[in-house]
């Protein structure tokens, strides 16, 4: 990668990092066991349900741990300097999204706003989980060029947790739709675009090509 390209890029992990990291606060707030925002959308059954709470918590938990590591491993002086703390803290990340990531397939069925809701989060899900083995299995066959893309992959839909918060209010505020049809939208919206961005980053910046490996 040029000299001139890594500081705009600098920036913009900066940003993405520290967007990761109060998302990751927010989310706590639904860690103290109480029903609250969405959580009154879904019926007294479904939420009363101890296997959609045990797949809640453990999306809710495994999510948080994904977001809030996930950016740092983009950190050259964090993952040049230490690989040994790398690679734990990729362990780490990895199991996280294992954990959330099969349990967002179950939510997924339950999703609030109907079939077009379920199949976006189901794609959200799917995406999570394949890029994640792809990466992870490139970086255990030492493939330092192959992990680099596709945890870039990765990360994007890792973001959707941002992006899902940052696009809902927009659509509901600036375009006057209801909750339930930003919803549906926004079920698609939240990683779809992030994927297509990632791509463009890879090809754009040759991440994980010769010059960068």
């Amino acid at each position: 990668m040029r000299q001139h390209n890594r500081q705009p890029l600098s920036i913009a992990l900066g940003i993405v990092i520290f967007l990761a990291l109060s998302i990751t606060t927010y989310s706590a707030r639904f860690l103290d066991g109480e029903r609250k925002s969405f959580l009154f959308l879904k019926s007294d059954t479904l939420w009363e349900s101890p296997s959609w709470k045990l797949a809640f918590y453990l999306h809710v938990v495994g999510g948080m741990v994904a977001l809030s590591i996930g950016g740092f491993q983009f950190v050259r002086r964090w993952r040049d300097g230490n690989l040994r703390r790398h690679r734990r803290a990729g362990t780490v990340y990895f199991l996280a999204v294992l954990s959330s990531g099969l349990a967002g397939l179950y939510l997924a069925l339950h999703a609030t706003g109907g079939l077009v809701a379920q199949l976006g989060f189901t794609g959200l899900a799917t995406a999570w989980l394949s890029t994640g083995f792809v990466a992870y299995k490139a970086a255990r066959q030492r493939d330092i060029g192959q992990h680099e893309r596709w945890m870039t992959r990765n990360y994007a839909v890792t973001f959707a947790a941002v992006t899902l918060r940052l696009w809902l209010p927009l659509l509901i505020g600036a375009l006057g739709l209801t909750f339930m049809e930003a919803y549906k939208i926004v079920s698609w919206l939240c990683w779809v675009p992030n994927l297509l961005f990632a791509e463009m980053l890879i090809r754009r910046n040759n991440i994980g090509g010769a010059a960068n490996a």
